[in-house]
């Protein structure tokens, strides 16, 4: 007999877990997998600014939504790094990537990370139109 929410392992005749008061079962229930399907990542957020992507992380965790940064850790790797337009020329901006379920509620969490009014430097698009 095992306990079904510790998995600690009874000799027979005992019915119920001392330690959490359950009812004891024969056989302990298969876990869940993790994925029920393949994740399909999809860009939600696109950026240089260390403070930002700070912030982005921050929401997007205590939301409880999964996500990979992409080049983040790249940003400093070659030469000039971030010099001069804050992002590095050769790698890109550091691109948020979650899930295509979590998509629409993880951009609506990152949509206000800009000021009002405020462009926003994100992609070298921005830098090659000043």
């Amino acid at each position: 007999m095992i306990c079904p929410k510790c998995g600690v392992e009874y000799r027979p005749g005992f019915t119920q877990c001392s330690d959490c008061m359950v009812a004891l079962v024969d056989h302990p229930k298969k876990p869940k997998p993790r994925w029920s399907r393949p994740a399909e990542l999809v860009t939600v957020l696109m950026c240089a600014d260390a403070g930002r992507i700070a912030v982005a992380k921050s929401l997007l965790q205590s939301a409880g939504i999964k996500f990979v940064v992409l080049n983040e850790e790249m940003q400093d790797l070659v030469g000039m790094g971030r010099i001069p337009f804050g992002i590095n020329q050769v790698i890109g901006p550091a691109e948020f990537q979650v899930d295509r379920e979590d998509a629409a509620d993880a951009e609506e969490l990152l949509k206000d990370l800009d000021s009002p009014g405020e462009k926003s430097r994100d992609t070298k698009d921005d830098f090659e139109s000043e």
